[in-house]
């Protein structure tokens, strides 16, 4: 394998292109949270300041949502007991979950007392807490598709939850267990 030395602009250009190919929220880690992540966009990038021949230093700002997710619940992970499981929250705020829903025709969500209800799926549908849309990659975002008890979407307060799904195929959900920071 062939290596090279670059120049010090060269190896700059290269940081400013790496830091800054990220044009929405990316996770952004601290040592200092080690179980967290942060989600966080470039917004300032400073010059490279050359120690010597191989060593720099940058300085990179981000603007930051104002929460920390515990690492790996921002990910989908697939619920096997679709009659119901039990979802830990350990932290001091309730989560907005992603919900995937397999399935088509009528589906009731279940989430701890309420039941949320599908109507019309066709094939998958997503229930995008955080956001507050309820969509399906075919038909988009459908007037209709859910109906919620007093049209809130679900949450997980902190401590026990329970979730599960009538009339579907599979299911799915992100947690997204977060703390202020």
């Amino acid at each position: 394998m062939e290596t090279r030395d670059f120049s010090a602009l060269e190896m700059q250009a290269q940081i400013n292109y790496w830091l800054s190919a990220a044009d929405n929220y990316m996770p952004l880690y601290f040592s200092s949270f080690p179980d967290y992540e942060l989600q966080a966009i470039l917004t300032g990038v400073s010059s490279l300041k050359w120690m010597n021949t191989r060593v720099g230093s940058i300085s990179a700002e981000f603007s930051c949502k104002p929460f920390a997710y515990r690492i790996g619940s921002t990910e989908l992970r697939q619920i096997d007991e679709l009659n119901g499981v039990i979802l830990r929250n350990n932290e001091n705020l309730e989560s907005l979950p992603l919900i995937k829903i397999y399935g088509s025709g009528h589906m009731g969500l279940t989430v701890n007392d309420d039941v949320y209800e599908i109507d019309g799926a066709d094939g998958v549908t997503y229930i995008d807490v955080e956001n507050h849309i309820t969509y399906s990659p075919t038909q988009g975002i459908v007037p209709g598709l859910a109906r919620f008890p007093n049209h809130q979407y679900p949450t997980l307060p902190p401590g026990d939850n329970y979730i599960g799904i009538d009339g579907a195929d599979g299911l799915e959900v992100a947690p997204k267990w977060r703390k202020l920071i």
